[in-house]
């Protein structure tokens, strides 16, 4: 389902002009050194249509695409690939370790209008791990090889690869699983500096990834640890990537791209958005999400983007009560309304669909 006309279209005005490409991969050409790394429960479309009211620049990527789940016609995996057209450029990322299956996934992705394929070989989740997909694919490079060359077969768009630094310390195959990336035709590689074996825990190795980097002739797009525009440069020049990718540093932060692609650029610092700002724009999240999967499901979806959206504010504890305790979209919204107008010196709550617009006018005199 879709909103209102107002909310299908970006509204970011700054952020719709030509700029000159930044990045090339393959023939994709982005404006934008900033992306949305693919992260399961977050990287969902309703998320996407509300970054595109801060940025239209970056590469957005989907959640992972099973291609076994997608070939039997799973409802969850072809919700995954339906693009919306404001969500572009687009990245499809599939997962998969059989050559055929993930071939004709990546198929698929192109008919269904991603700008990118990516190949999935960097997950550490034991539901991916356990069947021999995601991570668990940087222990086998004679596999690797095989499922790049079957999709680049079949793709007419850039392809890339999403990896991690290995298995675990005692084998990291990240300069092989990329030196065969690279040969099998990929247009860039995305590197996670953690092993699987460390999932999100301990802190991303930076230096590794430039020393990947170093060996290389295609783009790489570092990842790991990157929740601020300071992060992201700091990483930047520490390295040598060519772009930065932000997963959980986008939970509840979707101007987050915008504001960092800025600041590589400029060295200038995007305001941060208000907190009125900040809970109209939650609010348009959980609107996108109960348009999207509808009331019930949406209502659920919407505790934990409330949560994200609201860290680090100031006594959120009854909001996020009456959020788990809501039954319907509009005691969500309403939760989310009482919470502003009991703070000290409260704002009006913006409209939702102009929020982006709101934003945009103070980044303007940065421009």
């Amino acid at each position: 389902m879709t909103g209102p006309a107002a909310c299908r279209r970006p509204c970011a005005s700054s952020g719709n002009r030509k700029r000159v490409p930044v990045l090339k991969i393959g023939s994709l050409q982005l404006e934008s050194l900033a992306m949305l790394a693919p992260m399961a429960g977050v990287c969902d479309s309703p998320f996407k249509r509300v970054v595109r009211h801060f940025d239209t620049k970056s590469l957005l990527s989907t959640e992972i695409v099973n291609s076994d789940a997608l070939l039997v016609g799973n409802r969850e995996m072809l919700e995954r690939i339906r693009l919306h057209p404001e969500e572009s450029p687009a990245a499809l990322q599939i997962a998969g370790h059989a050559p055929e299956p993930l071939a004709r996934a990546a198929e698929i992705a192109q008919e269904a209008g991603a700008d990118l394929i990516d190949i999935n070989c960097g997950c550490p989740s034991p539901q991916l791990v356990k069947s021999g997909n995601g991570a668990a694919l940087m222990k086998d490079p004679t596999r690797v090889a095989a499922l790049y060359s079957a999709v680049r077969k079949v793709t007419r768009v850039p392809m890339t690869v999403k990896m991690r630094l290995g298995w675990d310390v005692d084998a990291l195959t990240v300069f092989e699983i990329a030196k065969i990336a690279q040969e099998c035709g990929a247009d860039a590689v995305w590197i996670h500096g953690r092993t699987a074996v460390q999932q999100y825990s301990g802190t991303a190795d930076w230096d590794l990834i430039g020393e990947v980097k170093r060996t290389l002739r295609i783009p790489v797009i570092g990842n790991g640890d990157i929740f601020t525009p300071e992060d992201a440069k700091e990483r930047m020049a520490r390295s040598g990537v060519d772009a930065v990718a932000m997963g959980r540093g986008a939970m509840g932060n979707p101007w987050i791209f915008r504001r960092v692609d800025h600041y590589l650029r400029t060295g200038e610092l995007l305001t941060e958005p208000t907190l009125a700002e900040r809970i109209a724009t939650a609010r348009l999240q959980c609107q996108y999400l109960i348009e999207e999967i509808g009331e019930r499901r949406g209502v659920l979806e919407c505790r934990k983007h409330v949560a994200w959206y609201t860290k680090g504010l100031p006594d959120t504890a009854d909001l996020k009560r009456a959020v788990n305790a809501s039954q319907s979209a509009q005691e969500v919204y309403d939760a989310l309304a009482r919470y502003l107008s009991a703070q000290p010196n409260p704002e009006a709550l913006p409209d939702a669909a102009n929020v982006g617009k709101l934003v945009d006018a103070k980044w303007q005199r940065y421009q």
